[in-house]
């Protein structure tokens, strides 16, 4: 017997169990409330009372309970309406509903499925929290479901993987139109696979996704800007994330434990990042980060064991207590001269450190602590060649090897850091080849490189040999090229995440599209796919698995959209 079938005769004999021929019903707010047989209907106009303080009327029937009707003309879904209706299987929602409450259907065990649409705008706190049953969610409300032999259900229009109980993969699409993921939204939801999240949320709130173990990817679209607390913590299968362009503050914890995770790239609109916020991410060997965060918090990389490297942000101020400590694999840092203020522990039990670059002239005060347990007599300290002497009477530096850096730096401004962000700028040895590369936010074109107001270059990436110390500018101008297609410009990409192959469609508004083009998160161009353009379908096979910008040139302008290829 399969598992599908088991859980097709689980489901019947609930059913034959939990209903019963008996009909109550009453008023609710404006609305009014019916439930015969196990299906309880709520009509009327206007929105149903958020409940707590009012108590829900058919609380003492929760366990008849199988399934529930909105119809249409009701615009919101009360607090608490259905929490602990252990017995209910699925759920239908009118396009009228808008916003739907806190903890609606908190502990709903039995949950299956549950359709939202486009028009809702506000998923409220621990709203699917502890539905260890969810397998589906439809963003079209249509229940457009096909099966495939294994039990994994799928919308295909909007690539929405969902998997039964026992089954293999699933992912859920939240629905374009959603402006914030509420705290405890899918607390403990063990069934989801991979996340995407559009560009109308704001922000995921605390512990929106906390404990959801089974989660290996999560893809964000640009309008994502904060991430809260605890947010991600404890998914402990989670591989990858992306964070989008505008994204602006990541919370304390938020992404503790996730023991999996490969690689991270802030962005460089990121300000502000919490305490722990990657504490215990044991895979973690590749972090980015952006320039503009001045304060690297408490803990934020504690227990990286995996992390072998990290160049500071050429703006930070001040690392705090343990932020790199038993980061066991490090091997090298780099330290940037706006650095003023290290704390306790900070490096502490980063055995295999052998390497530190201090570009700081001046040589701060830091506690013996800050490098607790680390053999820093056998570690070389490269700082600038004229502070040598200063180095080696301040205390604690001068335990280390110290040499001179005899290399040159180069420095990259942004003449609008809200236009976009470069890479490649650092310390280089004498007459070694060095790329700068300037990446554009969308809405911005890259215009040229200048030094003291001249123009150097207008490639990008561009390249040159380093002969002395270097301050170039990387300009951005507002694109004017671009007026008709916006980021809301409807188009599909599916499936997305892809394995390589994939298709695109726009609205029939008359768009032809002439070009197709894949960059890395750089800003490199990876692939050209215009040859591929006549039957709209494409082909990544030959690329890395990695995140990607698809940038798609129209007879009315340039849209571009992210892409993941796993």
């Amino acid at each position: 017997m399969t598992m599908k079938t088991k859980f097709l005769i689980l489901l019947t004999i609930t059913l034959l169990y939990v209903t019963s021929a008996f009909s109550q019903g009453g008023t609710t707010g404006p609305l009014s409330w019916n439930l015969n047989n196990g299906t309880l209907t709520i009509n009327g106009a206007g929105a149903m009372p958020d409940y707590g303080c009012t108590p829900v009327p058919w609380s003492e029937y929760r366990e008849s309970i199988v399934y529930v009707v909105i119809e249409n003309g009701v615009t919101h879904i009360g607090n608490i309406a259905f929490i602990n209706c252990w017995n209910l299987v699925s759920i239908t929602i009118a396009n009228s509903v808008t916003s739907i409450g806190h903890g609606v259907f908190q502990e709903c065990e039995s949950l299956i499925s549950v359709p939202i649409s486009k028009n809702v705008s506000s998923i409220g706190s621990k709203v699917f929290s502890y539905c260890g049953s969810l397998i589906s969610i439809d963003v079209d409300g249509e229940n457009n479901h096909y099966s495939s032999a294994d039990g994994v259900l799928f919308n295909k229009d909007k690539t929405v993987l969902i998997c039964y109980p026992g089954g293999k993969t699933g992912s859920y699409n939240i629905p374009d139109g959603v402006q914030n993921i509420e705290e405890w939204a899918f607390i403990k939801c063990i069934h989801l696979t991979d996340v995407a999240i559009p560009g109308s949320v704001k922000n995921i709130w605390d512990r929106a996704f906390y404990r959801c173990e089974g989660i290996t990817s999560v893809i964000m679209s640009e309008g994502v800007e904060t991430i809260g607390n605890e947010s991600f913590a404890y998914c402990l299968k989670m591989k990858s994330i992306n964070f989008p362009d505008g994204l602006k503050s990541i919370g304390n914890d938020a992404f503790y434990g996730c023991e999996t995770l490969l690689s991270i790239a802030i962005p460089h609109s990121v300000t502000t990042m919490g305490n722990y916020a990657f504490y215990w991410c044991l895979d973690l060997a590749s972090v980015t980060l952006s320039d503009n965060m001045t304060t690297i918090n408490e803990g934020a990389f504690y227990f990286c064991r995996s992390l072998t490297s990290i160049i500071l942000p050429k703006n930070l101020e001040k690392i705090e207590y343990g932020s790199f400590s038993d980061c066991s694999s490090l091997v090298s840092i780099v330290i940037q001269s706006s650095l003023t203020d290290i704390a306790e522990y900070a490096f502490s039990s980063c055995k295999n450190l052998t390497s530190v670059t201090n570009l700081n002239p001046t040589p701060i005060i830091i506690s013996p602590r800050v490098f607790n347990n680390v053999n820093i007599k056998e570690c070389n300290l490269k700082v600038p060649v004229g502070a040598i002497p200063d180095y080696k009477k301040a205390e604690v530096w001068k335990e280390f090897q110290i040499t001179g850096n005899n290399g040159y730096t180069v420095k990259i401004t942004i003449n609008n850091p809200q236009y976009g962000y470069a890479t490649g700028d650092g310390l280089y040895e004498e007459n070694t080849n060095v790329t700068i590369t300037a990446t554009p936010y969308s809405g911005y074109n890259f215009v040229n490189w200048t030094k003291d107001g001249a123009e150097i270059s207008t490639d990008n990436p561009f390249s040159f040999t380093i002969t002395e110390d270097v301050e170039l500018t990387a300009n951005f101008e507002e694109k004017t090229d671009i007026t008709t297609i916006t980021p809301d410009t409807p188009i599909t990409i599916y499936p997305n995440p892809t394995n390589g192959e994939f298709r695109i469609e726009m609205s029939d508004m008359g768009y032809e599209i002439l070009e197709i083009e894949i960059f890395d998160v750089f800003g490199n161009l990876v692939s050209n796919l215009k040859s591929q353009i006549s039957n709209h379908a494409f082909d990544l096979s030959n690329v890395p698995t990695d995140v990607y910008y698809i940038k798609i040139k129209t007879s009315y302008g340039t849209i571009t959209r992210k892409i993941v290829k796993k």
